[in-house]
């Protein structure tokens, strides 16, 4: 594995140069990469392609540690690993009752990575040319530091800069695949299996049983991770002080609650609840992976002073983190600044701007927004947004066409009327459905956006929604138009303009009604699951009512006057009298005792529709239009209002 991980390194430049690590001081001044590591003792940096045997000799170590993660396990090459495992790593084993199964010494944690490589797998591609790619991707390049006892770290970097990935190196929390190179060492002995024990790992999402309480959680927890030998007594009491310390004692009989359904505890209660869930064994090593993302800056500050007065404490404490504000980042004592895979900056926190401002960073933001590369990433961007419409498009050209391939050419007999009917009501859910159902997120989605700009007197509520149902109307055209013309002709209905104008501004009615309809559930509801537990019984009822799987004149009394608010039966006996009024004879191919069908008048009296009533549907489907979205506007006004 070594020999591999040094052929896909070989190729980089070394991190370090010769002998430039220092002796005493973390942070000495001066220094590239002050990372300070006291019992390597002036030890020359080596690169990977340097060869590990000599890397080997250097740290005392007969063969080179690499390790590999597995589905299982992780796998070591060390023939010493046993020896230390029964020693216990560094670690005493525990004598006395402490709180987990292995306590730590006095003197604290060191952690101390070298020469650190990690390789994730590649996917290989569909196409050839592109499986001559190597099989993994370095995402760490020979990483080297140390953090002691006592020390809170700030672990920052872009966005793949590798920062979650050396926690999860260190943690020995790697995926299954992933290969990590180099030397792990806790006060001066392999780091093994037993990380797990040792150190806490607070994780970016706070994920707990929302039905349990803070102390009945925390109590599962205890009975889980803590020393079996300890009793019942000393597990609660180590609640009961967690609970204490974190500032949860008088919420411990809340529910957690699950956020975005019945949230209970705040953002900075759940934070907290997972750090004490970590620290109930007393870890001496902690990792914790962006613990303040979600959080307001009070919050966030609090949470941070906690780690900080846990360092204090003799903790060893790393944390991920994206833009401290200046109180939160002053809480630190070192930075490791990542960029790339590779260190660009370790040491105390207070030097890491003279020391950027010294080796003259180039500024390139400023510069970016007028570069040529910028104005090609704007035009692909664009690109894939219109890229993306045209495939939402072709998704209703397809619906369109197998319609079309299933109804093609029906003929006008006794068996035809059923076929005709059906294609006629799937015209009309087709231009429902999407458009009822496309519009809900329009108004959560924008909320808060428009309550800042609405409280801020930026426009009205009236003018807001007015610019929302104008901009929807176009949409609500050209969908039915495509639709029509692609199923129209392939089903074979009537072939005169007449009908086939008809017909599409039928569906143009029917789409708009419907997106009037959606838009007031949007407007009247904060969120897709409310605004689905009252739309979805409503929609149900107006499908029902229209027409077509029910006789209207045989709906009972105290529920037939639903059919008056159903744009489905408007639609559906609009569509009928298009299509049926001039058809002076249907073919009768049934027995002689068997009754026919035979005009177009009897089919529009069968399914109780009355001919004279083309201009009332259209009529009556405009006024929901109007009625529909009057609503929508008055629940957004007193949203707006009430916050």
């Amino acid at each position: 594995m070594s020999d591999n991980s040094s052929e896909l390194g070989s190729d980089e430049t070394p991190l370090f140069r010769q002998g430039s690590l220092p002796t005493e001081d973390f942070g000495m001044a001066g220094n590239p990469n002050p990372i300070g590591l006291p019992f390597f003792k002036n030890m020359p940096s080596l690169g990977v392609q340097q060869g590990q045997e000599e890397r080997a000799s250097l740290l005392g170590s007969e063969v080179y540690v690499s390790y590999q993660s597995s589905s299982s396990d992780t796998v070591y090459s060390n023939r010493r690993m046993q020896e230390e495992e029964e020693e216990g790593s560094g670690l005493a084993k525990q004598s006395g009752l402490g709180y987990g199964t292995w306590r730590h010494n006095d003197e604290g944690v060191t952690i101390t990575w070298r020469d650190l490589s990690v390789y994730v797998p590649q996917k290989k591609g569909w196409l050839k040319k592109n499986n001559h790619r190597r099989p993994f991707k370095r995402v760490l390049n020979n990483v080297s530091g140390a953090v002691r006892p006592g020390s809170l770290v700030a672990l920052m970097g872009a966005s793949g800069a590798g920062k979650s990935t050396l926690m999860n190196a260190l943690a020995h929390r790697t995926p299954a695949g992933v290969i990590v190179d180099g030397d792990i060492l806790v006060n001066s002995r392999r780091a093994n299996k037993i990380m797990t024990s040792l150190a806490g790992y607070v994780n970016q999402d706070d994920l707990f049983v929302g039905s349990l309480t803070i102390k009945e959680h925390l109590t599962f927890m205890s009975r889980l991770r803590m020393d079996r030998r300890r009793s019942s007594r000393q597990k609660a009491a180590r609640v009961t002080e967690l609970m204490k310390e974190l500032g949860l004692l008088r919420s411990q009989n809340t529910r957690i609650g699950i956020p975005g359904q019945d949230k209970a505890l705040s953002g900075g209660e759940r934070k907290r609840l997972a750090f004490a869930a970590e620290i109930l064994t007393d870890p001496p090593l902690l990792f914790c992976d962006e613990p303040t993302t979600g959080l307001d800056s009070y919050n966030a500050r609090k949470l941070v002073r906690l780690m900080k007065d846990m360092a204090t404490r003799g903790k060893t404490i790393i944390c991920t983190i994206h833009q401290p504000s200046s109180e939160v980042f002053a809480m630190f004592d070192k930075l490791l600044l990542l960029a790339e895979g590779r260190v660009a900056y370790m040491g105390s926190s207070a030097g890491a701007l003279e020391f950027l401002d010294r080796d003259r960073i180039k500024r390139i933001c400023d510069n970016f927004a007028v570069s040529a590369y910028c104005k090609d990433m704007d035009i692909t961007i664009q690109y894939h947004e219109n890229l993306a419409l045209s495939h939402s498009d072709s998704g209703d050209s397809l619906i369109a066409i197998l319609v079309g391939i299933c109804y093609t050419n029906v003929k006008v007999n006794q068996a035809g009327i059923q076929d005709i009917e059906g294609v006629l009501f799937i015209f009309i859910t087709e231009n429902t459905f999407p458009s009822l159902y496309g519009v809900l997120n329009v108004f959560p989605q924008e909320m808060p956006l428009f309550l800042r700009e609405y409280k801020n007197g930026i426009y009205r509520a009236d003018t807001y929604y007015l610019s929302k149902m104008l901009a929807m109307i176009p949409g609500f055209i050209v969908d039915p138009v495509v639709f029509c013309l692609i199923c129209y002709w392939l089903v074979g209905l009537q072939r005169h303009a007449y009908h086939f104008f008809m017909t599409v501004l039928v569906t143009i009615f029917t789409a708009n009604t419907a997106s009037a309809c959606g838009s007031m559930f949007s407007a009247a509801f904060e969120s897709i699951p409310y605004i689905m537990l009252f739309l979805i019984p409503f929609d149900v009822v107006l499908l029902i009512s229209g027409g077509i799987f029910i006789n209207l004149a045989t709906m009972p009394w105290f529920i037939g006057w639903v059919k008056y608010l159903s744009w489905f039966m408007y639609s559906n006996e609009a569509l009928t009298i298009t299509q049926w009024a001039d058809v002076k004879n249907i073919t009768c191919d049934m027995p002689p005792d068997v009754p026919c069908i035979n005009t177009g008048l009897q089919v529009i009296d069968d399914y109780a529709f009355d001919p004279s009533n083309l201009s009332n549907d259209f009529g009556y489907m405009g006024l929901l239009y109007l009625v529909f979205h009057l609503l929508g506007f008055i629940g957004l006004y007193l949203r707006a209002r009430r916050k």
